[in-house]
């Protein structure tokens, strides 16, 4: 993530970060050597509280160098519910970009994202058709119709008896 922002303040000098969650200070103090006032890191935020920060941001990433074994992401999926557009690495957890098209995978490489986060950035018309994208594919994962599913599922177990 480090590596973007570097990236990213040095090709983009009017873009602007918004980090949620709990920095250590040795990384706050590297980002505000590289994005000075154009960083804004609140601190962890109330999971309530979330999608209104999600819907400051023009694009959302998530920039893991290596998969974490969880075989998908929770952050990604928010992103995707709040219409955002999404950068991510090509990790395990970036699968609901692969399957839906609804955002940029790279490579485990920070000009790589960089370049495609400032690609959305440029292109309206493209932003709104993955954000679109994204919505509609996070859709299938709501409560509602995860509790749906199951309901179906236990009439089709109770009915093959």
């Amino acid at each position: 993530m480090l590596e973007v922002i570097e990236v990213l303040a040095r090709k983009k000098r009017d873009v602007k970060f918004l980090l949620i969650g709990d920095i250590p200070s040795s990384v706050k103090g590297r980002l505000l050597r590289v994005a000075g006032s154009r960083v804004e890191m609140p601190g962890f935020v109330e999971h309530d509280r979330l999608p209104r920060y999600i819907q400051m941001a023009r694009v959302c990433i998530l920039p893991q160098d290596r998969s974490l074994g969880l075989g998908g992401s929770l952050k990604l999926l928010e992103y995707m519910a709040s219409g955002r557009p999404v950068v991510s690495t090509n990790v395990d957890e970036s699968f609901p970009l692969k399957e839906s098209g609804a955002g940029i995978v790279t490579g485990i490489d920070a000009e790589a994202m960089a370049e495609a986060i400032i690609g959305l950035l440029d292109d309206d018309r493209l932003s709104e058709e993955l954000a679109r994208k994204g919505v509609e594919y996070a859709q299938k994962y709501k409560w509602s119709n995860i509790v749906e599913q199951y309901v179906k599922l236990f009439y089709q177990v109770y009915n093959s008896q």
